[in-house]
């Protein structure tokens, strides 16, 4: 049996938010803000699969 294809990967969707926020006119500060909710929600993903 061959693996499932994976998805596009954190790295590519971080790339994509980015590019998008940039792209609907976003300054530092918004583009910071959405950076830290990502990881926010990296962080929870990352302790809700150890359990």
């Amino acid at each position: 049996m061959s693996p499932a294809p994976s998805g596009a990967g954190w790295p590519h969707t971080v790339l994509a938010a980015l590019l998008a926020a940039f792209s609907y006119g976003w300054g530092p500060d918004e583009v910071r803000t959405m950076l830290y909710a990502l990881l926010a929600v990296v962080i929870v993903a990352g302790a809700t699969q150890s359990r």
